[in-house]
């Protein structure tokens, strides 16, 4: 891993420094600015999608009898919804690069709605399948204590959905350079997860 990502540090240096325009005074203080505001949306818009499960997990421990063993529980549902979010994903690395290409962003939208239902569809595919699964293949892939994974993943399979739908536009707004959208609607997610997260 150190190998891989140092021939990619380098490489790109290379790229980058081998031709570097002029630097010019007058862009830097509004580059720099750009650059600052840009970076705090999306580390705080980072933070507020991180900070949730932690919220989760804190509260089923104090709260539930087995809150160790619950939060086994919950963390394999929780890992095989992320695991099925990368359909969406895929999908949104598309959308940012397509997005961050275009000058019109208008022109994009009917694309981006588009792969927003793709996204759906084949995530959708995925919850699915797993819910067509027995409480015993839960048990067998994870151990005999983890059957009631299928019943909490039940519960997450809305939310998984309406993410993989939401991924999609997120990275539209990443790459329209309105990082601020990302900022509020992961606030938004916040507040209303740390709302009933005890209920």
């Amino acid at each position: 891993c150190i190998i891989s990502n140092s021939l990619c540090y380098f490489a790109g240096l290379y790229l980058v420094t081998k031709d570097p325009p002029l630097p010019q005074i007058k862009e830097t203080r509004p580059l720099l600015f750009v650059l600052f505001t840009n970076g705090f949306y999306t580390q705080l818009a980072s933070i507020f999608v991180v900070v949730p499960k932690t919220i989760v997990i804190n509260d089923m421990k104090a709260i539930l009898p087995d809150g160790e063993g619950s939060v086994g529980i919950f963390n394999s549902a929780f890992s095989l919804g992320t695991a099925i979010l990368l359909f969406g994903a895929s999908v949104s690395s598309i959308v940012l690069a397509r997005v961050s290409n275009q000058e019109n962003h208008a022109e994009t939208r009917t694309t981006v709605f588009r792969l927003a239902r793709l996204s759906v569809f084949f995530t959708a595919g995925a919850v699915l399948l797993f819910l067509l699964l027995p409480a015993g293949f839960y048990s067998w892939l994870l151990g005999k204590d983890f059957s009631p994974v299928k019943s909490i993943f039940l519960q997450m399979a809305p939310g998984i959905i309406f993410i993989s739908y939401g991924t999609v536009f997120s990275h539209y707004f990443s790459g329209a350079g309105k990082h601020i959208m990302n900022f509020i609607s992961g606030a938004i997610a916040f507040l209303a997860s740390w709302a009933v997260t005890y209920f």
